[in-house]
C-alpha cells in the first residue's frame, strides 16, 4: 500500500483528497472495523426511526451560510477542521447511514447572497418522497424568495422530463 502513497499518482489528488487519505492510512484495520460497527448501529437506529416515527427528516442544510472563499484556496486547497465540522453539523448522520438527502434554498443571505438552504432526508430508496416534499415547498415558496441571476430548476426538469 505504501507504494501508492509514494506514487506520482497520489500526488495528482488535490491537497483535500491527500490529507483525507493520509488520515485514513493512519487508521489500524480493528479501528476501521470499530467505526463500520458504530455505522452498522447507526444504519439499524435510523431505519427504526423511518419505519415506526417519521417520514423526513427536516433541518437546516448548514448553521451558517457557507463562508467566503479566500483567493489563494482555489490554487493551493483548504483543510480547516472545524470549519467542515460546523458545516458539516446536520448531514453528518446522512452520510454515516447512507440514507438519501435533499437540499433547497429557501432564501438569500442580504449581506452575501449565498443562499440559507433547507435539508430534507429520508429513508433508504425514499429519494421520490424527497422530490416531493421539496417540490411542494417551493410551490409555496414561489416567489417569495428572489432567484439568482444563474438559476436552474432542476425539478422542473425531471417532472417535465416524465
Amino acid at each position: 500500500m505504501e507504494e501508492h502513497y509514494q506514487s506520482s499518482h497520489f500526488n495528482q489528488f488535490c491537497p483535500e483528497s491527500r490529507v483525507s487519505l493520509a488520515i485514513g492510512r493512519s487508521w489500524s484495520s480493528s479501528e476501521f472495523l470499530a467505526a463500520l460497527k458504530v455505522r452498522s448501529y447507526a444504519m439499524y437506529h435510523i431505519e427504526l426511526l423511518f419505519q415506526n416515527k417519521v417520514d423526513i427528516i427536516l433541518s437546516p442544510a448548514t448553521p451558517c451560510t457557507a463562508p467566503l472563499m479566500r483567493d489563494d484556496v482555489a490554487s493551493h486547497g483548504e483543510s480547516n477542521l472545524s470549519e467542515t465540522m460546523a458545516l458539516m453539523k446536520y448531514m453528518i448522520h446522512g452520510n454515516l447511514t447512507g440514507i438519501p438527502g435533499l437540499v433547497f434554498p429557501i432564501a438569500y443571505d442580504d449581506e452575501t447572497s449565498l443562499p440559507i438552504s433547507l435539508q430534507l432526508q429520508a429513508a433508504h430508496w425514499r429519494e421520490d418522497l424527497l422530490f416531493r416534499v421539496a417540490r411542494h415547498s417551493q410551490d409555496i415558496l414561489r416567489g417569495g424568495i428572489a432567484k439568482p441571476a444563474l438559476y436552474v430548476d432542476l425539478n422542473d426538469i425531471l417532472v417535465n422530463s416524465q
